[in-house]
């Protein structure tokens, strides 16, 4: 999807995702391929702890890259925060503030 105008290069915000359901039916997550920090050859998320909201880096299982998005089958539960952008700026333990997007995105899912 392509952001709206009000959206400028080096903003942040949030998004919720719907969960699907992978082939063995665990829950699926599509993120923007921007979420994935690979540290070595293993792919991981930003996840912001929701009682301190604190960044933890955590390792997630990817079943599919897309142009513009990856498909998270492992590591990530229903109601967890990602950092979608910048995730080679921020470290462990960093305290951050969320930040509402100012667009949704709508129906309009392209990858």
């Amino acid at each position: 999807m392509e952001p709206g105008t009000a959206v400028r290069f080096g903003m942040t915000g949030d998004a919720t995702l719907p969960a699907a359901a992978a082939a063995d039916g665990a829950p699926a997550f599509k993120v923007p391929a921007t979420a994935i920090f690979h540290r070595g050859s293993d792919p991981a998320v930003w996840v912001i702890r929701a009682n301190d909201s604190t960044l933890e880096l955590r390792p997630v299982a990817i079943t599919s890259y897309r142009e513009r998005t990856a498909t998270v089958t492992g590591g990530l539960r229903d109601g967890d925060n990602v950092v979608l952008a910048g995730v080679h700026t921020v470290y462990a333990g960093q305290h951050v503030k969320q930040v509402r997007p100012l667009f949704d995105g709508g129906d309009d899912q392209r990858e």
